[in-house]
């Protein structure tokens, strides 16, 4: 399912965005190489890995693409779960609280600091300053955002293959029994 009512970044510049953001915008480049993914509108990511602190240049941020994000995530976590072999192994309250603990704000922070996705976030020169990149709410709110960002970009399955990469040591914990869902 691709978007087709809205368009991500009306005023999207490629150049502009490159010239303001030189570091964020490589990050942007080498994060989709990581998840073995490329968006096909590359508006999306630029929308995602854009604060609200950036100011008036970009009409659009994260925040509806984080919101997104959050339930495609959880969604995604149950879905993965409750295939195969493995749909007999967990009940109901396994399965939340395993969802609940790779949405929170730690187990996605995690996940960003794993795959460096908090380089590409772009933030105003204040927030930059002081270190709001570095924190595990920013860091979880952006990768959330990066998931919505695909599954508007891209459709369901296609976010799904990205989220098993992303929580692959957090999906083997659980499958194997480390992980304690109590």
């Amino acid at each position: 399912m691709s978007d087709q009512n809205r368009e991500p970044y009306s005023n999207f510049s490629r150049n502009a965005i490159e010239t303001s953001f030189p570091e964020e915008s490589k990050a942007m480049d080498a994060l989709q190489t990581r998840l073995q993914f490329r968006f096909n509108n590359v508006r999306w990511l630029y929308e995602a890995c854009t604060h609200r602190s950036v100011g008036s240049y970009p009409l659009v941020h994260l925040e509806k693409l984080e919101c997104m994000g959050d339930a495609i995530a959880g969604a995604a976590i149950v879905d993965l779960l409750s295939r195969g072999d493995y749909s007999s192994r967990f009940n109901q309250g396994d399965l939340t609280t395993f969802r609940k603990s790779c949405v929170s704000r730690a187990g996605l922070s995690a996940v960003s600091s794993e795959f460096e996705v908090f380089k590409c976030i772009m933030l105003g020169s204040q927030e930059k300053r002081l270190g709001l990149q570095d924190t595990d709410k920013l860091r979880a709110d952006h990768l959330e955002a990066v998931i919505g960002a695909m599954f508007f970009d891209s459709g369901y399955n296609q976010t799904l293959s990205v989220i098993q990469t992303l929580f692959k040591t957090q999906l083997t914990k659980c499958i194997t029994g480390v992980f304690n869902c109590e």
